[in-house]
């Protein structure tokens, strides 16, 4: 039985302050609904696995009351995957495909470079990501320019027609 002084919430807060990345976080095991609570954006969150969606929520609420048997405990890794791929998207809701893919991809990464952690691993997904997206706005940028140019030229070669049509209808 614990301590009637001890406040969970208040020694949560205190050990995340003292936690820089995700992976010393914690969180507090709710034993009976089997859930890991977490402080997120002011709010106290945790993630919830729709089955029949193959989806995951982060759920969120404003004030919450801990029962007794509630614990600190590391946080799982699956929770700090979920933890790190929303604030990598700032997203709430998670297919499970997706999440899978972006868990290997960091496992891969993980393997290849043991001291990747999983804040670089987003910095550096989310920079290949907007470099990507950058090339890739460039191409459609020379596209579109391609576009106009040829669209130029046709308008170019109906007004030569239409020039030549006049001329050779009216002028003879």
């Amino acid at each position: 039985m614990q301590n009637p002084d001890y406040n969970i919430k208040k020694e949560y807060i205190k050990l995340k302050e003292s936690c820089d990345t995700i992976e010393c976080q914690k969180s507090i095991f709710e034993p009976f609904s089997r859930k890991e609570w977490f402080y997120e954006n002011e709010q106290w969150c945790f993630f919830e696995f729709n089955c029949e969606e193959k989806e995951y929520y982060l759920r969120n609420t404003d004030k919450i009351e801990f029962s007794p048997e509630c614990y600190l405990k590391d946080m799982s890794y699956e929770i700090k995957m979920l933890l790190a791929y929303t604030r990598l998207r700032n997203v709430v809701t998670i297919e499970k495909d997706v999440f899978e893919i972006y868990l290997s991809r960091f496992e891969k990464e993980k393997e290849q470079d043991n001291n990747t952690t999983i804040e670089k691993f987003n910095y550096e997904l989310k920079e290949k990501e907007e470099n990507e997206l950058e090339r890739s706005e460039k191409i459609a940028n020379g596209i579109m320019g391609g576009c106009l140019i040829l669209a130029g030229a046709i308008g170019l070669l109906f007004l030569i027609a239409i020039v030549s049509y006049i001329k050779f209808y009216f002028f003879q």
